[in-house]
């Protein structure tokens, strides 16, 4: 009985662990949610003429190596 029981709730954990790691997080394709306010852009890919608030605010930022273009989609800096 007690490997029943075991059983279950390893099941459970598991579930709840695939659900966490699987759920949208509104974030396009190659980006992810940070609580950094600035994301780099192909208008300033660098951060340098951007002035950021202080306070942070979560959201989307393209992943290493790329920044959102116009249409907010992560592409390499070199085809900006």
């Amino acid at each position: 009985m007690a490997a029943k029981q075991y059983f279950v709730v390893l099941l459970i954990v598991a579930l709840m662990t695939l659900g966490a790691s699987t759920a949208d997080d509104g974030c396009p394709e190659n980006a992810h949610w940070t609580e950094d306010p600035c994301a780099k852009t192909c208008d300033d890919p660098y951060l340098t003429n951007t002035v950021c608030i202080a306070a942070l605010i979560p959201t989307c930022h393209c992943n290493s190596g790329l920044v959102f273009n116009a249409e907010r989609k992560c592409v390499p800096i070199s085809d900006c």
